[in-house]
């Protein structure tokens, strides 16, 4: 049997749901289950498809910090996977000491990252981010 590609939309709903799995409740784990079944039965898959996923996944090297986006003209350029850690990381440093308008930049920018590979940026946008970065102790 071949295992077939697991499109990225799919993908996405499979991550939200896989960490269900370590509750610490039967009764969620054994819906978690179905719901898996039900989200890979939509798309025409099963169990040996998500595991053949699995067991060809490679984990990209760990760094512990992300290089500042590199710049082209008066755009910058970040990959989607760098942008969304670091975004992640000023979120939870800086969860006191955001503004609002900030709050809303770093959703704006978690939402292209989840669109785009890589997220062009404008150079304010760029100096945003690493003013973000800098502010809340992130390494950018």
């Amino acid at each position: 049997m071949t295992a077939r590609r697991i499109p990225p939309e799919t993908r996405e709903r499979l991550a939200k749901l896989v960490p269900r799995l370590a509750s610490s409740f039967e009764g969620e784990r054994v819906a978690t289950v179905a719901a898996i079944e039900r989200v890979l039965e939509s798309d025409g898959l099963d169990w040996h498809d998500l595991t053949a996923v699995i067991q060809r996944a490679e984990a990209p090297p760990q760094r512990r910090h992300q290089p500042p986006p590199t710049t082209s003209g008066d755009d910058a350029y970040l990959r989607a996977s760098a942008l969304t850690s670091l975004v992640e990381r000023i979120e939870i440093r800086g969860q006191s000491r955001l503004s609002d308008r900030s709050r809303l930049f770093l959703r704006d920018m978690h939402a292209r990252a989840r669109r785009f590979n890589p997220v062009r940026l404008s150079r304010k946008q760029a100096k945003w981010l690493g003013d973000l970065a800098r502010q809340t102790g992130v390494a950018a």
